[in-house]
């Protein structure tokens, strides 16, 4: 033992005598008369300047230090500023002892008021490619000690990193300019301190400053860099950071942290105000500057980040969105492997509500998304409440809905000039989005109220796939009646296909159109189907190629008098004041190529009936259709006028129709029926039936036949009669004019 002790004694003597020489030495050297040596090596290596204006000073002990003033290193010729990068003050302090082992360990770094400067040419050369200096390093000053060094790094295979323990930076700027993409971020450190806690092995961290005028703060903790060198399973962090209104938590471990980092971080984001942190984000993406935020409140996000740093995943994610009575949104989540999700979230929006889950697949060539949705009540008027910034309890009074309505009327007036007076729009249909992603959607809603139209009992599926959308099955109750069917969005060709087959039963006309403040003049249920196809880019083409067929039938109801007057003007005199009873209406078309040929058109009341065919050209929007007002009474037949509608949709018009068109409307098929037949048989038959339309529609077509030909002077054998209706009169009329489904 005691020789142990006198060798380590010996030894320690000999280090410090060592030591000690060396210091003398370095002492007895001004390290000023280095600074033209410090140059031309850096001139070598670089083919820049490096400038030492201040001092330049050695500290002598087992940790030296060496002190630079006022440095600074040239920029690239085609730079935008003479230096590349300038320090007021940089201080490095240099370990001896671990430099025996092959470590470069540095105590400590300093540097005051560094200021660099990192840009791109137009051409594309970044300011800190030094290969054109290569050539010359290999024959400058000291040369073959510069290549010894390169064929030393070569031959280990890579460079030492060095171990910087204590890090201060006060008052840097950083910048990076790229002159070709136009991209100029700045980053400001006020302040920098990392350096050991002398409570145990960690390292403080103190950060303060901005990005592209955006403050921020950095505080905490985590392992030591020795930790850290050595690949522990359990490295330790503590950080807080705030920025953007907004404080972000991290607190965990890293496995693992130099060779296959593995993550156990619990995470919390929390700020006062999301439109305050959402609007602190538009200096950082300007894509975001033309979003309109609404004010909603706080926001709390917390989690676990787990798995690879290169594939995280997200546990036991726990969120809360909002905190005024405008808007709330919880739920929670996870994630991992490009697959994402939400569970159970509720979103309440005034007296609104959403509720479900989502998940979403981001790995594939577009997001896959699906979606269960549930809600109590969704009135669009509290999304543009909450996205106009309104208060809850402002409710719109009718003298304020009638300002709101209007700027609804002028897109329609802008569109239809800049469609050259047409009405159908030549737009371009936005439906790129439905390539964008793939999604599976259900929802079911108790209610669902837009515009003053409620709808009730709302069942959709939504399938998209490849950017071909289809609802199947959907189904709601509007206004009393219920709306059904199967809608196809196909946009995943060069012309979008759009197809239709709904179906309506019974749907309250009235209480719809006073519902939507169109008017209230009008009772009775509806029923109607639609079947179409077409094919185009915008709604004008779309409608110049619809094929199909659409059908609506009225049951009984009431109208008021004065509105009859359109049809029928001298015979309404008769009734003015009031209302007629409605006894049906069937309106039955058949579309070709975008012409829709009327096969049956009646309208019948108590007094009179009305009766008319002819065509609709969707595609040139352009009307040809008659109309035979007839009274029930034989009496005040010379009272009704027959009318012909004529013009386009955006200018339609209405005249008594001459002789010659008499005898088309005469010439037209209604299902096997004319007008004039019809009229007929309602009029033999009075009002005293239950339902006229009924009997009209069942009459033998030997008998409209007959009157067809005595229109046209000619006389036809009679066809077999029609099949007998069966007792519910809707559906008898269903299968008159579109045959049995």
């Amino acid at each position: 033992m005691k020789i142990l002790l006198r060798v380590f004694g010996g030894l320690f003597v000999l280090v410090v005598a060592v030591v000690v020489a060396g210091a003398a030495v370095v002492l007895s050297i001004d390290p000023n008369e280095y600074r033209e040596r410090l140059s031309a090596e850096a001139k070598a290596a670089t083919g820049r300047d490096l400038i030492i204006k201040g001092d330049l000073r050695v500290g002598i002990s087992l940790v030296p230090t060496i002190v630079a003033n006022d440095v600074s290193f040239s920029n690239a010729a085609w730079g935008s500023r003479p230096d590349m990068a300038s320090i007021k003050k940089l201080e490095v302090a240099l370990e001896i002892i671990p430099l025996l082992s092959g470590n470069i360990r540095i105590s400590r770094v300093v540097l005051v008021e560094p200021d660099i400067l990192l840009e791109i040419s137009t051409d594309g050369r970044p300011n800190w490619d030094f290969s054109s200096a290569s050539a010359v390093s290999s024959v400058a000053p000291g040369g073959p000690a510069g290549l010894s060094r390169s064929t030393s790094e070569a031959e280990s295979g890579s460079p030492t990193i060095p171990t910087i323990i204590s890090l201060a930076i006060d008052k840097a700027r950083f910048r990076f300019n790229d002159m070709k993409s136009k991209e100029d971020l700045t980053l400001i450190l006020d302040k920098v301190r990392v350096g050991d806690v002398a409570t145990g092995n960690k390292l403080k961290i103190e950060i303060a400053g901005g990005y592209n005028g955006t403050p921020f703060q950095l505080q905490g903790n985590v392992d030591s860099v020795d930790r850290m060198m050595a690949d522990v399973n359990d490295f330790g962090i503590d950080l807080e950071a705030a920025a953007l209104a907004a404080t972000v938590k991290i607190k965990g471990i890293v496995a693992k942290p130099m060779s296959a980092p593995r993550l156990g971080l619990d995470f919390s984001l929390v700020g006062k105000d999301m439109s305050a942190t959402l609007d602190a984000a538009k200096a950082l993406a300007p894509g975001l500057k033309d979003i309109a935020i609404p004010s909603i409140g706080s926001f709390d996000i917390a989690g676990k980040a787990t798995g690879s740093a290169s594939a995280p995943a997200i546990e036991n994610l726990l969120f809360a969105l909002g905190s005024t009575d405008a808007f709330k949104l919880t739920g929670t989540g996870k994630g991992a492997n490009n697959t994402y999700s939400i569970d159970k979230f509720m979103a309440e929006i005034y007296g609104s509500d959403l509720a479900g889950s989502l998940s979403a697949i981001l790995g594939g060539k577009v997001p896959e998304i699906k979606a269960t949705l549930t809600s109590h009540k969704l009135d669009l008027a509290d999304i543009e409440k909450l996205m106009k910034g309104a208060k809850a309890e402002t409710p719109s009074s009718p003298a304020s809905s009638a300002p709101a309505s209007a700027p609804a009327t002028a897109p329609k007036a802008v569109s239809k000039d800049a469609n050259d007076g047409r009405v159908f729009p030549a737009d371009p249909l936005p439906l790129d989005g439905l390539k964008a992603v793939n999604a599976t959607v259900t929802f079911k809603g108790d209610r669902f109220v837009a515009k003053g139209t409620t709808i009730d009992a709302i069942e959709v599926t939504a399938n998209l796939s490849n950017g071909k959308l289809i609802l199947d099955p959907f189904a709601a109750m509007v206004s009393e009646g219920k709306v059904s069917g199967k809608i196809t969005v196909d946009a995943s060709g060069a012309t979008p296909t759009i197809e239709n087959n709904v179906m309506v039963d019974k749907l309250n006309l009235g209480k719809l159109l006073k519902e939507r403040d169109i008017t209230d003049v009008l009772t009775g249920k509806a029923s109607a189907k639609i079947n179409t196809k077409g094919t185009g880019a915008s709604v004008r083409a779309l409608m110049a190629s619809l094929n199909g067929d659409t059908e609506v039938v009225m049951e009984e109801g009431r109208i008021a008098n004065g509105y009859v007057e359109i049809l029928a003007a001298d015979l309404a005199k008769l009734n003015r004041g009031g209302d007629a009873k409605i006894n049906c209406f069937v309106s039955r078309f058949e579309l070709k190529q975008g012409i829709a040929t009327s096969k049956a058109l009646l309208f019948d009341t108590e007094k009179m009936t009305i009766a008319g065919g002819g065509m609709i050209d969707l595609g040139a929007e352009r009307l040809e259709l008659g109309l035979e007002p007839q009274p029930k009474d034989s009496s005040l037949i010379s009272l009704a006028v027959p009318l012909q509608v004529t013009g386009t949709f955006s200018s339609p018009r209405v005249a008594p129709t001459t002789a010659s068109v008499l005898k088309g409307i005469a010439g037209m098929a209604v299902t096997g029926l004319t007008p004039f037949g019809i009229v007929a048989a309602l009029t033999r038959q009075g009002s005293g039936e239950q339902n006229p339309c009924l009997s009209a529609l069942k009459v033998p077509q030997s008998a409209a036949s007959a009157t067809k030909g005595q229109a046209k002077g000619e006389t036809k054998s009679a066809p077999a009669a029609q099949p007998a209706p069966s007792n519910n009169q809707l559906e008898s009329l269903r299968g008159l004019f579109g045959g049995k489904k």
